[in-house]
């Protein structure tokens, strides 16, 4: 769910979260940090999760105030015990300064790029036919589109190693 939609939709959006709560599922804000009252949105609905918006991701390394925002939006999402992540991580500056601002999770390129997954569906067996007239599998080309598990999380401990991956893939950085 993004920002921008559950501002518009807050009641809507609480009773979402709370259903999907009660069936043990989690629950993402998107975009996160894009619209005018990020903090106030924490405080209305429960989250497990927010995806702080690419937008502010792009130049982060070299931008101090933009460091400053996101900074006090994770310290914000921090507070009320929500976890972090960012999109569209490219460069290995932007995820060192995403790791001294205090994101949990990151996405994007410089992780891994896309992969495509083929998915096929196979038709029930039908009666012998000759070779010719037996129908093909169909197959749908899908782009992975959820983020199983964190590629790269947060050291836990002093001293650990900075960057922990597993064998698990990560959405294409831009969504």
């Amino acid at each position: 769910m993004t920002e921008e939609s559950a501002a518009a939709h807050i009641a809507e959006i609480k009773a979402l979260a709370a259903a999907l709560r009660e069936r043990r599922f989690r629950f993402a804000l998107e975009g996160f940090g894009s619209g005018r009252n990020s903090t106030g949105m924490l405080e209305s609905v429960p989250l497990d999760f927010v995806k702080i918006d690419g937008t502010l991701v792009q130049g982060l390394a070299g931008d101090p105030q933009l460091q400053q925002r996101v900074r006090l939006l994770v310290e914000a999402a921090r507070k009320r015990s929500i976890q972090t992540m960012a999109e569209r991580v490219e460069d290995a500056n932007t995820m060192a300064v995403l790791w001294q601002v205090g994101v949990q999770y990151i996405q994007g390129y410089f992780v891994n790029e896309p992969e495509e997954v083929v998915l096929r569906a196979e038709l029930p067996e039908a009666p012998a036919r000759p070779l010719e007239a037996t129908p093909r599998p169909r197959s749908k080309r899908v782009k992975l589109g959820v983020l199983l598990e964190p590629l790269v999380s947060r050291p836990s401990a002093p001293g650990a190693d900075r960057c922990r991956s597993s064998r698990r893939r990560s959405t294409r950085g831009h969504g």
